[in-house]
């Protein structure tokens, strides 16, 4: 697999790039003359609301609010598939394609792990499974918000009540938080081909 190393754990918020920031485009945005008039990626709306009604995803990356490159995301059924990327002139280092591929690859196949019988494909390269793995208890999240909703629910409440609302809620907020390792399984547990992913759809 080129976009990554086989049984290598690593974080949602390691591949973020410095300098660009990755966004979702939805249905009315895809249709903003606005957005299109900052865009340096020529696309048709038509195009992209089409997929967005057939439940797919379009992912874009943006710096100082100027479109740089998109993706077009397809679902069929339980498949996700990306085979159409583009790319403005501007965006021709091999390295930071790659790193925004890999970046687009892992939401695409994290959307896929979330369907039963998921599968993930990025130009044509059907990708191994993405598993997970929680790293604890977000301890610094959950103080956080057991003393903020504390606070409030002191005000709301009786005084105890308010505080042991809070300190129950500062807990799930702090499951909510816990942070993540992801990692895709090598191809010998994960063995699956386009051929296969094509039958399924």
């Amino acid at each position: 697999m080129k976009l990554f190393k086989l049984d290598e754990e690593f974080t949602g918020s390691s591949l973020n790039i410095q300098g660009y920031d990755i966004i979702e485009i939805w249905r009315f945005k895809a249709k903003s003359e606005k957005f299109r008039a900052k865009s340096e990626v020529e696309f048709n709306p038509d195009v992209l609301t089409e997929c967005i009604r057939n439940k797919g995803m379009i992912y874009g990356y943006v710096q100082k609010g100027v479109l740089k490159s998109l993706y077009i995301v397809r679902r069929n059924n339980n498949v996700f598939s990306c085979d159409e990327c583009f790319y403005s002139k501007e965006i021709c280092d091999e390295e930071l394609i790659m790193k925004m591929d890999r970046q687009v690859a892992f939401l695409i196949a994290q959307h896929a792990s979330a369907v039963k019988n998921g599968s993930a494909v990025f130009k044509g390269e059907v990708l191994p499974d993405l598993k997970s793995k929680s790293m604890g208890f977000n301890w610094s999240m959950g103080i956080v918000f057991a003393m903020l909703y504390s606070v409030v629910f002191v005000n709301a409440f009786h005084k105890e009540y308010g505080i042991v609302i809070g300190i129950m809620l500062g807990i799930s907020m702090g499951f909510c938080f816990a942070k993540h390792t992801y990692h895709f399984e090598s191809r010998d547990k994960a063995s699956v081909s386009v051929e296969d992913v094509k039958i399924n759809t």
